[in-house]
This record gives C-alpha cells, structure tokens and sequence, in this order.
C-alpha cells in the first residue's frame, strides 16, 4: 500500500471520529463536580472535559501497555539484525577469501589451462559429445 492511499484512509478514518468529538462535546456541556478525594477539593467542569481526559488517559495507559508488551519483539529484531550484519560481513570475507585462494592456486599450479582453453570465463570447454554411430 503506497504511502499516498495510507494518508486518505487517515483522514478517511480521523474525520468522522472528529466531527463525533465536536458533536459530542456540545451535547454533553453540563457541569459536573469532580470530588479529589482524599483532598478536600472540588473541581467544577463540564462533563464532556472529564469524559474526554478519561478517554486520553485510557489511550496512554493502552500505548504504555502495548508497548511494553512488544519489548521482546523490539528486542529479537535489533538481535538479527545484528547477526544479518555480521553475517553479510562474514560473507564478503569469505568471498574475498576464496578469490583469493582461487586467484592463488590458478598463479601456483603448473597444469592450469590456457587463456585459449577457457575461453577467458574461467571455465573449461565442454567437448563435443559423441555421436552414436561412431
């Protein structure tokens, strides 16, 4: 899904839950009296303030939950990407390793075949198969 289809369903999805927020908190104007107890005091609002911060607070104890709850996960993902790293490191090593060697014993060995044998490919001609008759 392209970045561009993911930003309209955004505002697909945000602009009715926001148009309910608006008409929800005209309806809901009346005042309401917030005991803090065990103080002594008394908070005044209106009834859509305390609905809402209870929503937010609701939301945020969710968000920490959630993602407490993926700390393994967050952790097993830097763990291998950690070893894809070092494991694409060990590769070009041992690719270089192996040229190296290659490039080593083809120097070394006295039955090497010809430029003009391998066509410069670096693998032998295959040699025509035999026919059936012969």
């Amino acid at each position: 899904m392209s970045v561009r289809a993911v930003k309209h369903i955004s505002w697909i999805v945000t602009l009715p839950l926001m148009l309910a927020l608006v008409i929800f908190s005209l309806a809901n104007r009346g005042d309401v009296s917030l005991d803090l107890w065990p103080f002594k005091e008394s908070i005044t609002l209106p009834l859509s303030w305390l609905l809402l911060a209870a929503l937010f607070v609701g939301l945020l104890i969710g968000g920490v939950i959630v993602w407490l709850s993926g700390t393994r996960n967050r952790r097993r993902a830097r763990e291998l990407r950690f070893d894809k790293t070092y494991l694409e490191r060990e590769v070009i090593r041992l690719k270089r390793e192996v040229e190296r060697a290659t490039s080593a014993a083809a120097v070394s060995s006295p039955h090497a075949l010809p430029p003009s044998a391998n066509n410069g490919s670096g693998r032998a001609r295959s040699l025509p198969a035999a026919t059936a008759g012969h």
